[in-house]
């Protein structure tokens, strides 16, 4: 699958200050030195429909606690509910405001990465990083300009 630059959006998501949570922003510093645009976050909010509303593909990563450290898992993402409190929200929830919004919403996948260690700290563990590395190659490989 190919995606064009200008109509997909990519948000890394997670806290650079928790180890291995923070493999999205991480992803999104590489993206962006390859100059492709990509949005970091420290959680998915509902402002973010706005970017949602015009792009014809996204692409979330984010750590994942329940994969093994290192290990990547690509799904495709659904529009789903949120709650009415909620102050963060899951790609579904966010998938779902957009397109109540704006009557529709992009194709999306979510791509999670193993974590090792959500620890106090900046620094990612090998697997996590390597996984990370491996994520944005990809990402970049598949955008077309």
């Amino acid at each position: 699958m190919k995606w064009q630059r200008d109509r997909t959006v990519v948000i890394g998501c997670g806290n650079e200050l928790r180890g291995d949570d923070g493999v999205g922003p991480f992803v999104v510093r590489r993206l962006r030195r390859m100059g492709i645009p990509a949005v970091g976050v420290q959680q998915l909010t509902p402002e973010l429909a706005g970017l949602l509303e015009g792009a014809t593909n996204a692409i979330f990563v984010d750590a994942a606690a329940d994969l093994h450290p290192g290990e990547i898992e690509v799904k495709r993402a659904r529009a789903g509910a949120a709650g009415m409190f909620e102050h963060h929200y899951s790609p579904a929830a966010l998938l779902g405001l957009t397109e109540q919004v704006y009557r529709r919403s992009p194709r999306a996948i979510t791509m999670g990465i193993g974590g090792k260690s959500f620890a106090l700290g900046r620094n990612l563990s090998r697997p996590a990083r390597r996984a990370a590395i491996s994520v944005a190659a990809t990402i970049a490989a598949h955008m077309q300009p």
